[in-house]
């Protein structure tokens, strides 16, 4: 059936009806349900077909697929067609047993950072940590494939069910994603270099070539002045902002204090105190960055924060430098 001209009420309904057709024989009396669905940063409506005894199954993101392929022209019978392709080969390749005890996930735990606003409705379910705007949520890694991250976002009757309060839960987590995803700090420069030489390498050029390459092309230096804060695998790198003494660290590493720019839920940006930029500048920077080249998905805050190297203290910028007019005006003051 070739029907381009389905609202996506139609679509949904569409696929829903004639999944299990496109589906092995094992599916034929599979339960199949359209609903509403929610993940870190987005919501969206889900297709789930669950066969008899099935505990984790694939959720079908049916919004993406009428945006991103229906409404550029797919067929919805290709669009099925994937759809069955990644339910058929979607084997879980984890022992579903290992979520009935602590001990068995302890070292599977790792953490992601989102937004407040965006994520609100999820976070009356789920244990968080907070600083300022940002959120930071639990999640158990089921799979160790890197090509096919499986995960589960622990939820408060999930932590209750294994019996750990919410002070383990996040200690355990940040240990592991520290030793599992260390922080890295570099300049933009590097970062660019580092990125450039992973590209080159996958199409096959070799390290040599590239090296001479980049040299001659990207000479090494920091003349941004912006320093890349994320984690060694670049995905959600922005985490690292839990790590213990991590600011403290890059403060050191930067000897001064310094702005903080959320480039995205993968990594952070420092500005030092010296670039003379102020709030108001970074701030418009990082909605215009977010709204052309961020994915919404993606997006971690549209406003910048400040970490006070003497004080040690992470705030929003602009109320950094109203804290810091007020002392100047006290100061000035006291000494009148």
């Amino acid at each position: 059936m070739e029907n381009m001209n389905m609202n996506f009420k139609e679509f949904t309904d569409y696929i829903k009806e004639n999944i299990k057709a496109a589906l092995p024989e094992s599916y034929r009396d599979a339960e199949v349900e359209v609903k509403d669905a929610r993940k870190l940063n987005s919501s969206y409506t889900s297709l789930i077909v669950r066969r008899e005894g099935e505990e984790i199954v694939p959720s079908i993101n049916l919004t993406e697929a009428f945006n991103s392929r229906y409404a550029n022209g797919d067929s919805i019978e290709n669009i099925i067609s994937g759809i069955a392709d990644i339910i058929n080969d979607s084997r879980p390749d984890f022992d579903i047993s290992m979520l009935n005890s602590y001990d068995d996930i302890r070292d599977k735990l790792f953490i992601r950072l989102s937004n407040e606003d965006v994520n609100r409705g999820m976070l009356e379910n789920v244990p968080y940590a907070q600083k300022l705007d940002m959120v930071l949520t639990y999640h158990i890694a089921l799979s160790d494939d890197p090509e096919k991250v499986t995960s589960v976002m622990v939820t408060r009757q999930l932590m209750d069910y294994l019996g750990v309060d919410g002070r383990q839960l996040h200690i355990d987590a940040v240990k592991n994603s520290m030793e599992q995803h260390p922080l890295t700090v570099m300049s933009m420069e590097d970062a660019l270099r580092e990125s450039m030489k992973k590209n080159f390498l996958s199409a096959g050029v070799s390290e040599a070539e590239i090296d001479e390459m980049i040299d001659k092309n990207f000479p090494r230096g920091n003349e941004s002045g912006l320093t890349v804060i994320s984690n060694g695998d670049k995905i959600n790198g922005a985490s690292v902002l839990f790590y213990p003494y991590m600011l403290e660290n890059v403060a050191e590493q930067l000897g001064e204090s310094f702005y903080v720019l959320p480039s995205s839920i993968h990594e952070l940006l420092a500005v030092p105190d010296s670039s003379g930029i102020k709030s108001e500048q970074l701030d418009i920077m990082v909605s215009e960055v977010n709204e052309a080249e961020v994915a919404p998905q993606d997006r971690l805050s549209n406003h910048c924060y400040h970490y006070d190297a003497k004080e040690q203290v992470l705030e929003y910028g602009n109320a950094y430098e109203n804290r810091m007019k007020v002392e100047m005006r006290e100061k000035g003051q006291a000494e009148m």
